[in-house]
């Protein structure tokens, strides 16, 4: 019919696209996202409270900022408004210690001390 022929012509080229297996990978390098991005290693860092006491931490490498705050509140009734820093650099909550890649290699480094300085707002 004419309407059809209408229709068709209104709704402008169209091209087929096969992106084939594009997507797959073979599985013996496929890789799940934990391992990809490696958030659950296990690590050491050193504390160092506003007194000069230091203190091993066990966590994640995929752990978040306000995660180990959370840690300081619940172990230590360090205040949550406290500023983690890594060589003078300020971490913010958002962020994990996986965007600190530094820090993950001075952690994974048995011979290097990880410290992450405390200081209370004041």
């Amino acid at each position: 019919t004419e309407s059809s022929e209408e229709s068709e012509e209104t709704r402008g080229p169209v091209i087929s696209l096969d992106l084939g297996n594009a997507s797959e990978q073979p599985s013996e390098t496929k890789k799940t996202y934990d391992e990809e991005s490696n958030i659950h290693a296990d690590i050491t860092v050193t504390l160092l409270f506003p007194d000069g006491k230091e203190e091993n931490v066990q966590c994640k490498t995929g752990e978040t900022v306000i995660n180990l705050k959370k840690k300081l509140f619940d172990e230590f009734k360090i205040p949550f408004s406290c500023v983690l820093t890594y060589k003078d650099k300020t971490m913010l909550d958002p962020l994990s210690l996986n965007d600190f890649p530094e820090l993950i290699a001075d952690a994974k480094d048995n011979d290097n001390k990880t410290v992450l300085k405390i200081t209370l707002s004041e």
